[in-house]
């Protein structure tokens, strides 16, 4: 079983974030993929992480299928993947990959400005009120360490599968009462 993370960012504008963030993982002995995520050369055990642009407002559609590609890759062989998201100015993305993949998300944004309420299972980490990012990365890359290393992984996936699965389902109900007409504007 490998550990992968797919770090995603929304525009040039978070590049001078997303390098800091990718130089701290590649001080954790993270391995970096560059093109695949799943290089044969990374071994069970090993944190190996690939870079990826995407974009909730831009290009949803292209956003969703990578994500859901290596949502299936990961299943496929058996591998644990947390998504990262550094996107700035308005962060949907973190909410469609978790919605899309029920895979782990961590919001890491470069400006805590961005942040909105995220759906339930959505692990946020905003930046300090004096912007010290290298301490929240810090904060985020731990915590992505001590999630891989979790062995109840496959039960907090299926308690977070299941809040999913309710919520959605609050949605099925309150669409079939609209489409009854039982709720008065």
């Amino acid at each position: 079983m490998r550990n992968v993370v797919s770090l995603i960012f929304g525009s040039e504008k978070d590049l001078p974030h997303i390098r800091e963030v990718v130089q701290l993982f590649d001080s954790h002995g993270w391995r970096r993929m560059p093109n695949d995520i799943y290089n044969p050369a990374v071994i069970d055990g090993q944190i190996a992480y690939g870079i990826a642009a995407g974009s909730a407002h831009r290009d949803l559609s292209g956003t969703i299928e990578y994500a859901q590609r290596i949502s299936c890759n990961a299943d496929e062989r058996g591998d644990r993947l947390i998504f990262v998201t550094c996107i700035g100015i308005n962060d949907d993305a973190s909410g469609v990959i978790a919605s899309q993949t029920g895979n782990r998300v961590v919001a890491l944004p470069p400006d805590s400005k961005v942040y909105s309420p995220y759906p339930k299972g959505i692990a946020v980490y905003p930046f300090s009120e004096d912007q010290n990012r290298s301490q929240d990365i810090t904060f985020a890359s731990d915590w992505i360490q001590r999630e891989f290393d979790n062995p109840e992984w496959d039960y907090a996936d299926r308690q977070n599968w299941e809040a999913r699965t309710k919520a959605r389902g609050n949605l099925d109900t309150l669409r079939a009462k609209l489409g009854r007409d039982e709720i008065q504007f």
